[in-house]
């Protein structure tokens, strides 16, 4: 009697309500990836020990040319800061976690870099060079395109230069006309280029990504330094082209 009642009792509940397949249980899994950051601050021609409490399965630099890394044990690597900039050494650790170091490589001397960048574009017109407080200031504005592109390059992402400079606010309105007009010509009608600060600014709402790229393309090919605020989003009316 008892085995007809859980016969009639599991046949009821499979026709009585439709039959839902519970949702397969996630499998087991490991444990989750911890990933870590850190920040390291070095001189170049340094060398600096990072001990781990794990074993170091690899080590991988994403700018061996400023800094890189080596295992002087299996829990332990050495760095070396190699050139003034910034780069990211990832150490995966056996237990599965990832370390990522941001390495700020400074120079040794900034009083001796100064002198080289100085040989280098200390010519240009308008700019002033010197050591304040050991990191290396530029400032000054700049009156042509490609003065501000060579201290641009000269300057890349040294952590131990302050770039100030500026393009003279006569120059950047004359630039941002230029762009301006292209950007009409190419049919992008809803981006605006304003003048903040004596830099380029693109402002204003574009219907695509695409668009928003092709406008930052633009400015790109007349400068490297300008500034984008463009969003996506639906175009206002003003900003459409008008009808003939």
């Amino acid at each position: 009697m008892f085995a007809c009642i859980v016969t009639l009792a599991a046949t009821t509940a499979t026709f009585g309500e439709e039959a839902k397949t519970p949702p397969p249980s996630p499998p087991a899994s490991d444990k989750p990836i911890i990933i870590r950051e850190e920040a390291i601050e070095t001189k170049v021609g340094e060398k600096r020990r990072i001990p781990t409490d794990r074993k170091i399965l690899d080590v991988t630099a994403t700018r061996p040319e400023v800094a890189d890394a080596f295992l002087s044990t299996d829990q332990e690597l050495i760095l070396n800061a190699n050139s003034p900039g910034v780069a990211k050494v990832v150490v995966q650790l056996d237990n599965g976690s990832t370390i990522a170091f941001e390495v700020r490589v400074y120079v040794a001397d900034p009083e001796e870099f100064m002198k080289k960048l100085k040989s280098e574009i200390g010519g240009i017109q308008g700019i002033n060079i010197e050591v304040v407080k050991g990191k290396i200031l530029v400032e000054g504005r700049v009156l042509y395109l490609k003065d501000m592109d060579a201290i641009e390059r000269a300057v890349d992402d040294n952590p131990s230069i302050i770039n100030l400079t500026s393009l003279s606010s006569r120059n950047a309105h004359i630039l941002s006309r230029e762009i301006q007009r292209e950007l009409r010509e190419s049919g992008i009608y809803g981006a605006k280029v304003e003048v903040r600060n004596n830099r380029v600014t693109l402002v204003g709402t574009l219907a695509s990504e695409i668009l928003v790229k092709k406008a930052e393309h633009i400015a790109s090919t007349y400068t490297p330094t300008f500034d984008s605020l463009l969003k996506v989003g639906p175009a206002s009316k003003e900003n459409q082209p008008k009808s003939n």
